[in-house]
């Protein structure tokens, strides 16, 4: 014979995992082979499902996410970039930072990225591997 508040804790339970698994609670994600840390060319980038953060010598930058690469591996984002200068900052200084965009392109290992501030018609280029460690010596 089955206990019948046995059969219900398992109903319940399986009601329970079925309505976490529709909402999206316990859903596992993916992650993207762009996720991690990034560096080269006296520049660090940090990539998560939230976007990515930069920093090099004497500037910083930030762009939201999540970054969704095309086929190709390319992909493009719009944020901001801040030129910092050197010397003592003073405390109620505001950032210079500026919109930018961002292009680049994951290929072979290597993430080509673009910078480029509104208002620049060059840009900054630059070629970044996954987990590779770097010294930033700041601008003071």
């Amino acid at each position: 014979m089955v206990n019948p508040k046995a059969s219900l804790s398992v109903a319940c339970l399986l009601g329970l995992m079925m309505m976490t698994n529709q909402t999206g609670i316990a859903r596992s994600t993916k992650p993207s082979p762009f996720d991690g840390v990034w560096g080269g060319d006296r520049l660090q980038l940090v990539m998560s499902s939230k976007g990515g953060k930069l920093e090099s010598d004497c500037a910083s930058g930030a762009f939201a996410g999540p970054i969704k690469l095309a086929k190709d591996g390319s992909f493009s984002a719009r944020g901001t970039f801040d030129d910092h200068q050197a010397g003592p900052q003073k405390a109620d200084d505001r950032h210079n930072a500026h919109p930018a965009r961002f292009d680049g392109r994951l290929q072979n290992g290597i993430v080509h990225l673009s910078i480029t501030p509104v208002g620049d018609t060059k840009g900054r280029h630059y070629a970044l591997r996954k987990d590779a460690r770097i010294k930033l010596i700041r601008c003071y």
